[in-house]
C-alpha cells in the first residue's frame, strides 16, 4: 500500500510517559503510535471535541469516519462522542483506565446499547456509570463527578444559549434530529435532554430580562435541592432501605450507604459555603458581579436573598 493509499488515523488522546509532559496530547500520542507502527498515516489534531467545535468536527468529518476509538479522560467528552456516533451511525470502541484496571465497550448503532445507556462498563472493569452518577466514593470518582456537574451547571447552558442566539433555526433543527431518535428504543435520549433544555430556556429568559444576583442565588438554590434532595429521594424510592440486589445480597452495603436527603440549614457552614460558591459561579456565567471573598456576612446580597427564597417543589 502506498503512502497516499494508507488510511488516515486521527488520534486525540492516549496514555503518556514522563518525556511527554508539556507536549500536546495528540502530538505525543501520534509519535508514540509511530514508534509502534511507522507505516501509519496519522493526522494529530489539537482541537477540543465538543459542541463548541462543531464547525471543525462537522458533518463531513463524522461522515468520513469508519470507526471511532475513544481514550478520553472525562465523562462529558465520552458522552458527547457517544451521542455523535449514534447520530452519524458510527461504531464506537470506548475504552478507559483506572489505575491498573481497564475496560472496553463496543457500541454498534442499532445493535447494542449506547455508552450513555450503559454498556459493558456498567458490569465490567473501569468506573461503572452508576458509580459515577450515584455512588462516587473514591477521590477519582468524586473529581470526575464534580467535573461533569460543573459543565452541566455552569458551562453548557451559557454555551448553548450563545449557539441559539447565533442561529436559532440551526440549533432547533440539530436538537430535534438528535433527540428524536427514539425509534430504535433510545427514548432515554429524550428524557436526558429535557432537563438540559429547561436550563437553556431559563438562561435565555434571564438574559432577555437582564440577570441579577437574585437570579444567580435562585439557580444555586434550585441546584442545592436537585443535587442533595431530589436525586436522593429518587434513589431511595427505587432502592428503599433493606433492598436486595439481583444476587439477593443487601443493596446498601460496602461503599453504598443509605443516604438521607438534605434540607437547607442556614446554621450549617457547608450548606452556606455551597450556596455562596454556587451563586458566584452562576453570577459569572450570567455575566453579573458576584459576592467578593469576605462578603459572606448575613447582610450580603446572597444571604439576603436566601432568607426569603421559597423552597423549590420536589420534582417528584
Amino acid at each position: 500500500m502506498s503512502t497516499d493509499e494508507r488510511p488516515i488515523v486521527r488520534i486525540w488522546q492516549f496514555l503518556f510517559r514522563e518525556d511527554n509532559v508539556g507536549k500536546p496530547k495528540s502530538e505525543a500520542a501520534a509519535a508514540r503510535a509511530l514508534t509502534m507502527n511507522p507505516s501509519l498515516n496519522i493526522e494529530a489534531k489539537q482541537d477540543l471535541v465538543a459542541n463548541t467545535t462543531e464547525h471543525i468536527f462537522d458533518t463531513d468529518f463524522w461522515n468520513g469516519l469508519d470507526l471511532v476509538c475513544n481514550a478520553l479522560d472525562n465523562m462529558k467528552a465520552r458522552l458527547y462522542v457517544d451521542a455523535q456516533c449514534i447520530f452519524y451511525e458510527k461504531p464506537l470502541l470506548e475504552s478507559g483506565t483506572m489505575g491498573t484496571g481497564a475496560n472496553v465497550d463496543i457500541v454498534v448503532p442499532h445493535l447494542t446499547r449506547s455508552y450513555a445507556d450503559g454498556g459493558a462498563a456498567d458490569e465490567g472493569g473501569g468506573v461503572p456509570m452508576c458509580t459515577l452518577r450515584n455512588f462516587p466514593h473514591l477521590i477519582d470518582h468524586c473529581i470526575e463527578w464534580a467535573r461533569a456537574k460543573f459543565e452541566d451547571l455552569f458551562a453548557d447552558p451559557a454555551q448553548k444559549a450563545a449557539k441559539v442566539l447565533e442561529d436559532v433555526k440551526s440549533f432547533v433543527k440539530k436538537t430535534r434530529s438528535e433527540t428524536l431518535q427514539a425509534t430504535d428504543g433510545r427514548s432515554s435520549k429524550i428524557s436526558k435532554e429535557i432537563p438540559k433544555l429547561k436550563k437553556l430556556i431559563a438562561t435565555l429568559e434571564m438574559g432577555t430580562k437582564g440577570p441579577t444576583m437574585s437570579d444567580a442565588v435562585a439557580l444555586a438554590w434550585a441546584a442545592f435541592h436537585e443535587l442533595f434532595r431530589d436525586i436522593l429521594l429518587d434513589l431511595t424510592e427505587q432502592f428503599p432501605d433493606g433492598s436486595k440486589d439481583k444476587k439477593g445480597e443487601p443493596f446498601w452495603s460496602g461503599h453504598k450507604r443509605f443516604p438521607k436527603a438534605a434540607h437547607y440549614d442556614a446554621s450549617n457552614p457547608e450548606h452556606v459555603a455551597f450556596m455562596l460558591a454556587t451563586s458566584n459561579l452562576f453570577a459569572a456565567m450570567l455575566g453579573i458581579p458576584g459576592e467578593k471573598p469576605g462578603e459572606q456576612a448575613p447582610t450580603s446580597n446572597c444571604m439576603r436573598v436566601l432568607t426569603t427564597a421559597p423552597l423549590p417543589p420536589s420534582h417528584r
